[in-house]
């Protein structure tokens, strides 16, 4: 329950003033934005969250806690289960009229289920170089053979074998270099992501605009342009504006 609470919490922060009316009806056109940790999720998430009529529900931490089980079960199985979780935090957070973004990157390996449980809802993959991925785990440490704690959802950071970790492969992930295993890492989250064929998930991928900048832009097949809008409030490259599906169909 404590789970709940917090993630409860979190959205309720990002409320504003008269979320209380969204009381009366209920949303089902969720968002899930799901890429490799270190993509820019937390990013694209916000975004979307600060348009009119959605929210961010942040990591789902009682989602995120489940997904290893959640992975291992027949997506219409696994669908009814993610519904009750997300609709708890919705409810607790007095947000299910609005329109809900989950950006727990791990729904990656069960998307297919959420899209299931939710069948007007949309996902957004977005897609960071692997290298610039890489580079980021490797200073984070998440997933180095010295880490030895656990993340809020209770899962391990360190070189334990991950439940995304092939079948026959977990001594392998244990004992290959920390490099090898942050790129065995991105390789799994957007092979998993783009396993889903349908065209209720929108792709975005960031790229650099230019030579030893850190500025991105975020482009992909119906990326919405008011999110475009966002990302260059946001120091960011504007998207596209002629992409041909938008998160408002």
């Amino acid at each position: 329950m404590r789970n709940y609470a917090a993630s409860a919490a979190r959205v309720l922060l990002r409320l504003r003033a008269g979320g209380l009316s969204t009381l009366n009806r209920r949303e089902e056109r969720m968002v899930f934005v799901v890429g490799s940790p270190r993509s820019g999720t937390t990013f694209l998430a916000g975004a979307v969250g600060s348009i009119t009529g959605f929210v961010d529900l942040t990591e789902v931490t009682p989602i995120k806690a489940a997904i290893p089980a959640l992975s291992r079960l027949a997506p219409p199985l696994a669908a009814p289960r993610i519904r009750t979780v997300l609709e708890r935090v919705r409810l607790l957070a007095l947000a299910r009229g609005l329109r809900g973004v989950e950006q727990t990157p791990e729904t990656a390996y069960v998307l297919e289920a959420a899209l299931t449980a939710y069948p007007q809802a949309r996902a957004l993959h977005i897609i960071r170089d692997g290298r610039d991925v890489a580079c980021s785990l490797l200073d984070l440490g998440w997933l180095s053979v010295a880490r030895h704690d656990a993340d809020d959802a209770g899962l391990s950071y360190g070189s334990s074998a991950r439940f995304w970790v092939e079948s026959g492969r977990e001594r392998e992930f244990v004992t290959v270099s920390d490099a090898t295993r942050v790129a065995w890492a991105w390789r799994r989250y957007v092979t998993a992501a783009r396993s889903v064929q349908s065209d209720r998930v929108l792709e975005a991928a960031v790229r650099r605009t230019r030579r030893g900048s850190r500025r991105h832009c975020c482009t992909g097949r119906g990326v919405p342009w008011r999110l475009g809008c966002r990302c260059a409030r946001g120091g960011l490259s504007s998207c596209p504006r002629s992409l041909d599906r938008s998160l408002s169909s």
